[in-house]
């Protein structure tokens, strides 16, 4: 069998106001804290071991008339309580586990129906003050594996609940948040007054606290509860890449294969003139500022002796890149180039027909070309015949 010490030792540490472990049959109003505030028991009670994340807990449940009756303390009067306890077999009903008084006026712990809440499951939860409107058990209470230790943390009017150590992301607003009775009334155990109690559920280790536990404490819980996170120190050792000092680097000329053509080495940052020029891939002609999204088209003729033919005519950036071909028309010599950047300039070259054998003209360039914009509503391609 496990111990559960472990746990036991965990809530002690938290200094609650009182502690009932609720092992022994004959004594269930032992109190372990260092308040050692008592109760007595009337009533009959039955026992069963189960297993919470390897603990073997002894946990007891009503069977007639089940009542533990604790005298009050003044700590138990607040409006920040918490309340930790281990719980089992909670079932489709209500029932009233702890309460102080029994006018639920003060602060309770309950199981409810799903009839409470139409469409939800049964769930358990806590209020403190006047239960709220239209009723504390649409969404107040945490939905239950099995067996489950519970964290009940009540703020005021606000509840927020841990379960087998993890917290809800969730809080509401269960009750008014005062308590109406500040004068001496009892608290109960597994009842209210002893008229009712839990047919089917179990309840262990039960503490109370007048405070908020810490989201350390609640931590604490957790790592009982799954183990601590594990944390390895890794070393790394680092190694220069390139391990000779700058005095004796020398650079290597780069060779770039592939497409689009790209030029090896920095570019300068040199300054630029009112009349820039173009520089490989990474200088452009500026034309009333940056214009890097509109194109145009660049339109001309190729004449011998004042007549059109149709010979091969090449568009390059200045750079020197190739961007496209065509053939002029042979009825007019009239070519185009569509889809030019308008912010760059180009040089068009026009090649004499290689059918003929040598050439008899030299090739013509027109260089420095700029692009035309496009009319609103103009396509692409020479019009006429």
């Amino acid at each position: 069998m496990a111990s559960d010490q472990a746990l036991r030792d965990l809530i002690l540490a938290s200094n609650p106001v009182v502690y009932y472990p609720l092992n022994n049959p004959s004594n269930l109003g032992l109190d372990l804290s260092a308040n050692a505030h008592h109760g007595s028991q009337s009533g009959t009670f039955s026992q069963q071991i189960k297993t919470l994340f390897g603990m073997d807990l002894t946990m007891t449940k009503g069977v007639s008339s089940p009542l533990v009756t604790v005298p009050d303390r003044a700590e138990f009067r607040g409006n920040k309580l918490t309340i930790e306890l281990v719980v089992a077999g909670v079932a489709d009903e209500n029932v009233v586990w702890l309460e102080r008084g029994g006018a639920n006026n003060n602060w309770s712990v309950q199981s409810y129906t799903s009839a409470q809440a139409p469409g939800q499951v049964p769930a358990f939860g806590s209020f403190l003050g006047v239960p709220t409107t239209p009723s504390v058990f649409q969404g107040a209470a945490s939905n239950l594996p099995g067996l489950a230790h519970i964290v009940l943390v009540m703020d005021g009017a606000k509840l927020s609940t841990a379960v087998n150590g993890t917290v809800s992301q969730t809080s509401i607003n269960t009750g008014s948040g005062s308590q109406a009775i500040q004068t001496a009334v009892p608290l109960h155990l597994f009842s209210r007054g002893g008229t009712a109690g839990p047919s089917n559920g179990y309840m262990a280790h039960l503490a109370i606290y007048n405070r908020i536990l810490t989201s350390d404490e609640i931590l604490a819980r957790s790592a009982l509860f799954f183990g601590a996170m594990g944390w390895e120190v890794h070393h790394l050792t680092a190694t220069l890449a390139n391990q000779e000092p700058r005095s004796q680097f020398q650079p290597q000329d780069v060779a770039w294969r592939g497409s689009p053509p790209l030029f090896a080495g920095p570019v300068l940052a040199q300054e630029l003139t009112q009349f820039p020029m173009i520089k490989g891939r990474d200088y452009f002609w500026l034309r009333d500022g940056v214009r890097n999204v509109e194109q145009g088209y660049i339109e001309s003729t190729v004449t011998i002796d004042g007549e059109g033919v149709a010979r091969r005519v090449l568009c390059f950036t200045q750079s020197g890149e190739l961007v496209a071909e065509t053939t002029s028309r042979a009825s007019d010599g009239k070519y185009r180039f569509d889809l030019l950047w308008l912010n760059r300039r180009y040089m068009l070259v026009a090649q004499d027909d290689p059918a003929f054998g040598p050439a008899d003209y030299n090739a013509v360039a027109a260089d420095f070309q700029l692009p035309k914009p496009y009319a609103p509503g103009e396509g692409i391609g020479l019009t006429g015949a």
